[in-house]
């Protein structure tokens, strides 16, 4: 019989991470002092969440398809997961604080999602706050980390990249010096900027920011790494060698081939005739 964990023993929870740019931040709490929130149950923590989506979505969703005007296209299904309650009122706010904007546009039968983005005017550096464990959109946040961060079910070399990734070191303040250097030098804007700046924090606090799933469409291993801009893997230290291999599927078919024609002792295949294993 094993023991179950007496509440004594258990790890504290802890705070949950968020960035919001810093201008954006001000501005919210200056139209927060005027304007009191009066729905049920508010909660300044999930505008916080709300702000952070307009960075950790284009992050953590390579196949995200921006909409015209640069507009992210956010299902309600996905608000809903995380804000149960008045979750319309809370953009609702933050479209009246002039902090975010929505396209108005959706279509049900083509199935199009409205579009929102971050007002430029309030695009910056990023700030962290923190969320705290006893706030509702904590408990929605580790309740689908959970979800999502469970690999039972995964194969074991699955499960061994899992824990050599965890391993992985990485140069925190190179990559940022890098970063600043760029937006200094206008080589990337504000926005690009802070995306980026999420991918490289997530890789000096792996142990809260960790993202490795496998994909079930294509089965592929999506990581920080894979997620992250090329010019930034440069700072992972050790002797590492990426590969970025193109058409991947003719080369492995080509592979694969050889490795038959040495089994089948052929110096070369009849394509029109059969091959028996």
């Amino acid at each position: 019989k094993t023991k179950k964990t007496s509440a004594k023993n258990r790890r504290p929870k802890q705070p949950i991470k968020r960035y919001v740019s810093r201008v954006a931040l001000s501005q919210l709490n200056e139209y927060l002092k005027i304007n009191p929130p009066t729905f049920p149950s508010f909660e300044v923590e999930t505008l916080w969440f709300l702000l952070d989506l307009f960075y950790r979505l284009p992050l953590y969703n390579k196949d995200l398809k921006m909409k015209k005007g640069g507009f992210i296209p956010i299902a309600t299904n996905y608000f809903k997961a995380h804000i149960p309650n008045n979750y319309a009122s809370y953009i609702r706010l933050l479209i009246d604080a002039d902090l975010i904007e929505c396209d108005g546009f959706f279509s049900e039968e083509n199935h199009i999602c409205l579009g929102y983005k971050l007002n430029l005017l309030y695009e910056s550096h990023l700030t962290e706050v923190q969320i705290q464990p006893d706030k509702l959109i904590w408990k929605a946040i580790t309740r689908k980390r959970n979800k999502q961060g469970s690999h039972k079910k995964m194969p074991q070399h699955i499960k061994q990249m899992k824990q050599f990734f965890r391993e992985i070191e990485f140069d925190h303040q190179g990559a940022l010096d890098f970063l600043e250097w760029q937006v200094e030098n206008g080589k990337i804007n504000f926005n690009q900027y802070n995306v980026r700046f999420l991918s490289v924090q997530a890789m000096k606090n792996k142990s809260k920011s960790l993202f490795f799933n496998q994909n079930h469409t294509n089965f592929r291993v999506d990581t920080n790494l894979t997620n992250m801009k090329r010019e930034l893997r440069n700072f992972i230290i050790g002797d590492f060698i990426q590969i970025d291999l193109a058409n991947s599927q003719p080369y492995m078919f080509n592979h694969l081939l050889i490795i038959l024609m040495d089994k089948l002792n052929l110096s070369y295949i009849d394509v029109d005739a059969p091959i028996n294993l």
